[in-house]
């Protein structure tokens, strides 16, 4: 049977695995360029790549992965129609989705703290695609990618991580592996071939999924609000993998709201001394110009408030330095990384 070239993806045979999307973030790009040279400009299959990003930065992603013989890779444009042996990168600062037939771009919330978000291009796809989806999670600091690639299993897509002892941010592929029934883990070197009979059809899922997704429940989590908008956060859990969002769509992990949480603390403390700061200083100048007892109060506040500020600042200072790696941890994608 000839593969179709140029026709709608969604009009392809029921069955066949044609929507590949991968994910990865620090250490992913040298991954990619090692990756999609593998596949041949005929493959049967649409590829959707979501690589996180410095969100003011103009993306060369596109063109370092442009292979002149092979997959035409280019950066995404909202509404285009899915086209085969097409690869759709995602640009900076955008979420890449997968519509019904269509690509989608679109500046929604923040998940993990990226834009674009390795979940959301997994998620939209397993929900339009089903089984017809392989999703690839390379390279990356944290989680990202685990709560979408629950879903590309439960909707009988197929998984597929990195192997994390060649990856050089190995937290992403650790973490799909953790919390779900991955179905390939695979060195990079070899995962071109898998993709090519998993598209033909060569290749089928090591892991069967064993039933119906289990039912997600939403539960208020009051202490906390969301470190992007200050709004209510509920929790969801899926195959022991936490996820908080918020109203408006924020979503973060267990790891990633860690982060968030902190850096909105030290954000809330830094703010607390220059107002401090700032007091003491009116103080200062008021105290200048009066007399008497009114002088007096002026400067007890001065020295009232710097005392403040300063052990806040000392609070901030003796903090140690976190474990974990920074929340947005992009990867740089300039045209000095062709030369990598």
């Amino acid at each position: 049977m000839q593969r179709p070239q140029a026709a709608d993806v969604h009009m392809l045979p029921v069955g066949q695995r044609d929507i590949v999307v991968i994910g990865a973030s620090a250490g992913g790009l040298a991954a990619l360029k090692q990756l999609l040279p593998q596949l041949p400009k005929d493959l049967g299959a649409a590829v959707f790549v979501a690589v996180h990003s410095a969100p003011m930065r103009k993306s060369h992603l596109a063109a370092l992965l442009n292979q002149p013989r092979g997959l035409l890779a280019h950066e995404a444009i909202h509404g285009e129609r899915i086209v085969p042996g097409r690869v759709y990168v995602g640009p900076p600062d955008m979420h890449l989705m997968v519509g019904r037939g269509v690509v989608r771009v679109e500046h929604g919330p923040r998940e993990n703290g990226h834009r674009p978000s390795v979940d959301a291009l997994f998620r939209t796809a397993a929900q339009i695609y089903d089984a017809r989806v392989i999703a690839i999670v390379l390279s990356g600091y944290l989680d990202c990618g685990t709560s979408g690639m629950q879903v590309v299993h439960d909707r009988r897509g197929v998984c597929v991580a990195q192997d994390p002892e060649e990856a050089e941010a190995p937290d992403m592929p650790q973490s799909a592996i953790r919390h779900v029934p991955v179905d390939f883990v695979r060195p990079v070197a070899s995962m071109g071939e898998l993709i090519r009979d998993l598209v033909s059809g060569a290749a089928t899922a090591a892991t069967p999924n064993s039933g119906p997704a289990p039912g997600e429940q939403e539960t208020l989590a009051p202490e906390l609000t969301c470190p992007e908008c200050q709004g209510v956060l509920k929790f969801s859990q899926r195959h022991g993998h936490l996820l908080y969002r918020c109203h408006v769509g924020h979503t973060f992990s267990d790891a990633a709201i860690e982060i968030a949480q902190g850096e909105a603390v030290e954000r809330s403390l830094w703010a607390a001394v220059r107002a401090l700061e700032e007091s003491a200083g009116l103080a200062q100048r008021l105290a200048a110009r009066a007399t008497g007892s009114l002088r007096e109060r002026f400067e007890e506040r001065e020295t009232s408030q710097r005392a403040h500020a300063k052990v806040v600042r000392d609070v901030i200072l003796s903090q140690p330095s976190a474990p974990a790696p920074p929340l947005d941890q992009p990867e740089e994608i300039s045209p000095k990384s062709q030369e990598s």
